[in-house]
C-alpha cells in the first residue's frame, strides 16, 4: 500500500505533466517550454528567443559629436563637424529611432573618421552621436567620482534587459584576491548602481576577493610566455545561478547601468567592462 506522502507525490508528478503538454499546445511564437527542473516544475521563458542580442561596452562620455552628413550601411567612414575631439581607440556611440552601435576609432583624419565595423543602419545628421571612453583605468576619487555607463537613454520606446556583466583586467603584475587587479586594495571601490530618478546600488568591489562575493566566475590568467597577466569576473543577473532577473534598462525611463570609479586606477594596463543581454520584444 502506498502511503499518503507517496500519493501526493505521483499526483504532482502527474500534475506536473499535464501542465507541460497544454504549455506546449499555446499557438503563440513567444512561449518557450523547457523540460522540467530538478524540482518536477515547468520552466517557461515568456521572451521571443529572436530579439535582437546586445554586447556594449560601460563608457566614460567625453564629448557630443556632429554628423556633417548621413551615412550608409556598409561604410567605414564617416564625416563630423569640427571641435570633435575624437582620437584613435575612442568609441563612438550612435542612436537614432530603435538603432544603436557603438564602435572603435580606428583613423582620424581632420573631420573624417574611421570606424572599425561597417554601419548597419543609415543614420542621419539627426543621430545623436558621442564621442567615448572605454577603458577604466582613470584617476577618481569620492570628490570627484568617474563614471562609465550604458544606457538606451536617447533612442525611441526601447527596452534592454542585461543579463549578464564582464569585468576584465589587465597588468604587468601577478594579481590574487588581495589585490584589485594588480594594484593594492582599494580604498573606496568601484560601485555598480542602475540610475534613472532614483539610485539603485548593486555591490562595490575594493578587491578581487569581492568579486567572487558578487559573481559566480572569477578567472586568473597567466602571461603565458609573454603579454600581460589578467583577470576575468562574470556577473550573472538572471537564471538560477544568478540574481534571477534580469536588468531592464529603458529609454522613455533614461535608465543607465553604471559604474563609478573612486580611486586611482591609472596603473592598471587596461580594465573594460561589458554588459550582455538582448533587446526587448
Amino acid at each position: 500500500m502506498k502511503s499518503e506522502s507517496g500519493n501526493v507525490i505521483i499526483w504532482y508528478s502527474l500534475i506536473s505533466v499535464l501542465l507541460m503538454l497544454i504549455l506546449f499546445s499555446v499557438n503563440s511564437a513567444n512561449v518557450i517550454v523547457s523540460p522540467l527542473d530538478v524540482y518536477g516544475n515547468v520552466e517557461v521563458s515568456v521572451q521571443d528567443q529572436y530579439s535582437k542580442p546586445i554586447d556594449l561596452f560601460l563608457t566614460r562620455f567625453l564629448n557630443n559629436v556632429s554628423l556633417a552628413s548621413g551615412v550608409s550601411i556598409g561604410d567605414y567612414d564617416l564625416v563630423v563637424l569640427s571641435g570633435h575631439n575624437i582620437s584613435v581607440n575612442n568609441y563612438l556611440c550612435f542612436q537614432e529611432g530603435t538603432k544603436f552601435l557603438q564602435a572603435s576609432v580606428v583613423g582620424v583624419s581632420g573631420n573624417n573618421i574611421s570606424i572599425g565595423v561597417p554601419f548597419d543602419f543609415a543614420y542621419t545628421t539627426n543621430a545623436y552621436v558621442c564621442n567615448t571612453d572605454r577603458n577604466l583605468n582613470v584617476v577618481g576619487s569620492n570628490a570627484n567620482p568617474v563614471i562609465f555607463r550604458v544606457s538606451p537613454a536617447e533612442l525611441v520606446n526601447v527596452s534592454w534587459d542585461v543579463n549578464w556583466m564582464m569585468f576584465h583586467i589587465m597588468d604587468n603584475v601577478v594579481m590574487d584576491d588581495d589585490t584589485f587587479g594588480g594594484l593594492n586594495k582599494l580604498s573606496n571601490g568601484i560601485v555598480v548602481r542602475k540610475r534613472n530618478d532614483e539610485y539603485y546600488n548593486f555591490f562595490n568591489v575594493r578587491y578581487n576577493g569581492d568579486f567572487a562575493h558578487h559573481m559566480k566566475v572569477v578567472e586568473y590568467v597567466d602571461k603565458a610566455p609573454a603579454g600581460l597577466y589578467s583577470f576575468r569576473a562574470y556577473k550573472t543577473f538572471n537564471g538560477l545561478d544568478g540574481n534571477g532577473v534580469s536588468i531592464r534598462l529603458d529609454s522613455v525611463d533614461h535608465d543607465m547601468l553604471e559604474v563609478i570609479v573612486r580611486d586611482d586606477l591609472s596603473a592598471l594596463s587596461t580594465f573594460h567592462v561589458s554588459v550582455h543581454g538582448h533587446v526587448v520584444e
